[in-house]
């Protein structure tokens, strides 16, 4: 599994050379702390996201879902650390430690991470005592305890400043084969110590004190050499598994390689699976718990069932033989159980609601995209069957916006025959719109209107020519921001129901309007309507009505989406779920 794979220390090497340019004397935003990773948020120019998890150290681009309480030991970085500067980073004698030393008023510290063993963070004051850490520990040669003064564990060989004699000597002193001495005494790891053989052009298997030690020292320097020069990342793919480097490896031989921009983006695109693993395996604990209590309430169901039929022929044949006293006993016992059945009827109800929806209350990491935005997009925008891009004002200052710049001789503009309601321009681009986009945009016009805050069914909607909107107003008259005057024919569309269907597609993309495009763009969609839900209840009744319909695969992109992506289709902020396709 890609997740047992640790960083070692020539990648962390690697990571710290790319990231100590970028964020030192950052300004740390805020910090999270999440399954056992912590989070950094810092600001230089533009925002950063660290990761510092047991195994690894990176930048990542992707978002995480952070719980809304903090963690205390979030609470605890938060109080020393936040909105202080990130003065220095650097790797401890080219060890798996990193150290981070902050400036915050006129207080330094120092932020200590270790990537051996179980991994740890520690908070030391400026005189490097323990103020606290993730996991307070004692072996016989250190101990992590709060108060005691940070002691390193004792240093392995240092790579970066070794010679040929100190190679010599180890070499010579241990035994076995020179692959695996490398790896565990040089702290190379077994990739970087196959590595290393392989450009010294020598059998890995050889015993150590056979090796000429000037070959080994060549090869470690030019690994040196390539990190400084290449700056980059890459996967290394041979059938199912993966290896990452910041080098080119000459010991894989012949594989599938991809290159990345550098080896943070290498290590972010790696790692990615291992929050996935967490979340899927969480969800899944779920699932198996709340799956166990809705067997238990369906077996308790059943057997109440089976009571009330012996109950029954019992009464009945009390009655039968006169004693109804005691028949009348079971009958009373009877209408018990029939309002207990009920109750178990609706506790079996929001069982299977909880299971159905459990796919929404962990979200995977998502992908912070950078896209150039389209000016529609500060507008609310839809799309039609004949693919016309549609765009609607949000209010006053909007839709005065939207007439006055942005509508071109060809459109057509759109409004609800109500006071308080949006234009909706299409834009046409010199094409015919055929009858049923103009319904499709009317749909749209009418259900963003006022007339679905007042909770109507359908509502009046009619459409022009831009020429026909104008500002100028009959005299003595005021035309307010947002609003226009409209000269000569409107086109009426009567009773236009109100309803904005909201859809996921195959690539697990948002498709929001008139139930007509939405249901031939879309895989699965939900049909909403006037309702008092809060656009959030909405959005999570969406998902599952989505979740009940698409494959697994398209489950995963669906989990994705912030509920925001769906709460900003649904007019007026609220709403009712009345059915999925």
């Amino acid at each position: 599994m890609q997740q047992n794979r640790a960083l070692a220390a020539l990648e962390i090497y690697a990571i710290v050379n790319e990231i100590e340019k970028d964020i030192t004397n950052a300004f740390v935003k805020k910090i999270y702390h999440l399954n056992g990773r912590v989070y950094l948020a810092l600001h230089r120019g533009k925002d950063f996201t660290l990761v510092i998890a047991p195994n690894r150290l990176h930048f990542t681009n992707y978002k995480e879902k952070f719980p809304t309480e903090p963690s205390n030991f979030a609470m605890f970085l938060r109080k020393h650390l936040d909105s202080s500067i990130l003065k220095e980073v650097r790797q401890h004698a080219f060890e798996r430690i990193v150290e981070f030393r902050f400036a915050r008023k006129d207080k330094e510290y120092f932020l200590i991470t270790e990537f051996f063993g179980a991994g740890n963070v520690l908070l030391l004051n400026s005189e490097r005592k323990i103020m606290g850490a993730l996991e307070l520990r004692e072996w016989k040669d250190r101990v992590i305890k709060r108060d005691m003064e940070y002691v390193h564990p004792p240093a392995s060989v240092n790579l970066k400043e070794i010679s040929e004699g100190k190679i010599q000597e180890i070499l010579h002193k241990e035994k076995g084969e020179v692959v695996r001495i490398l790896a565990r005494r040089f702290g190379l790891g077994g990739l970087y110590a196959e590595e290393v053989c392989a450009r010294a052009g020598i059998d890995k298997r050889l015993d150590s004190g056979k090796v000429d030690s000037r070959k080994i020292l060549s090869s470690i320097k030019e690994i040196f050499s390539e990190l400084s020069e290449l700056n980059k990342g890459f996967h290394y793919i041979k059938g199912s598994r993966t290896e990452i480097s910041p080098i080119k490896l000459k010991a894989l031989g012949e594989v599938e390689t991809k290159e990345f921009e550098s080896f943070n983006a290498a290590c972010d695109e790696f790692f990615i699976s291992e929050s996935v693993s967490e979340v899927n395996e969480r969800e899944q604990n779920i699932r198996d718990k709340i799956e166990r209590i809705l067997e238990g309430q369906k077996r308790r169901l059943r057997d109440t069932l089976q009571e009330i039929g012996e109950f029954k022929i019992k009464a009945e044949q009390l009655s039968i033989e006169g004693q109804f006293k005691d028949a009348s006993k079971h009958y009373e016992k009877l209408k018990k159980d029939k309002r207990k059945i009920e109750g178990m009827k609706k506790a079996i109800d929001r069982t299977e609601k909880k299971l159905g929806s459990i796919k929404f209350e962990e979200r995977l990491p998502v992908k912070k995209e950078k896209k150039e935005k389209q000016w529609f997009e500060k507008f609310r925008n839809f799309e039609t069957t004949q693919g016309f891009v549609v765009v609607c004002g949000k209010d006053a200052s909007t839709n005065d916006l939207l007439i006055k710049k942005y509508t071109s001789k060809e459109d057509i503009v759109f409004h609800a025959d109500i006071q308080g309601a949006p234009f909706c321009v299409i834009k046409t681009e010199g094409r015919k719109v055929s009858e049923n986009d103009l319904g499709e945009v009317a749909v749209i016009s009418a259900s963003y209107s006022k007339a679905w805050q007042r909770g109507l069914g359908v509502q009046d909607v009619y459409w022009v020519t831009p020429d026909q909107v104008s500002k100028k107003a009959p005299a003595g008259e005021f035309v307010a921001t947002g609003a226009f005057m409209i000269y000569g024919k409107k086109n009426i569309i009567r009773k236009v129901p109100l309803k904005i269907c909201i859809g996921i597609d195959k690539e697990g993309k948002v498709a929001a309007g008139a139930e007509t495009f939405v249901k031939n763009k879309s895989i699965a969609y939900a049909v909403v309507v006037p309702g008092d839900d809060k656009s959030k209840e909405v959005a999570e009744k969406v998902k599952v009505v989505w979740y009940k319909k698409v494959s697994k695969e398209t489950s995963e992109k669906a989990r994705a989406i912030p509920l925001d992506d769906i709460q900003k289709y649904v007019p007026s902020g609220k709403g009712r779920v009345i059915s999925g396709k």
